[in-house]
């Protein structure tokens, strides 16, 4: 089974203890605006995939946001 990209995010979200209002508080926005941008609803802004990166500095952006679903 492939996994979307925002699975893997989530995924990697669980794993490090972070909930999605504290992802939220981290990419200044809204819990509400987070939860869609996790969910596959909207896309994440350059400046937010940054942050989400200094943030796990473990993971590359394809970890993270390469859609293997395709």
């Amino acid at each position: 089974m492939k996994i979307k990209s925002h699975m893997r995010l989530k995924g990697i979200r669980i794993e490090n203890s972070l909930t999605q209002e504290d992802m939220a508080e981290i990419l200044d926005t809204t819990p509400r605006t987070y939860l869609n941008k996790e969910n596959g609803k909207s896309d994440f802004k350059e400046s937010e995939i940054n942050k989400i990166l200094s943030l796990f500095p473990n993971k590359t952006y394809e970890d993270i946001f390469l859609d293997l679903s395709s």
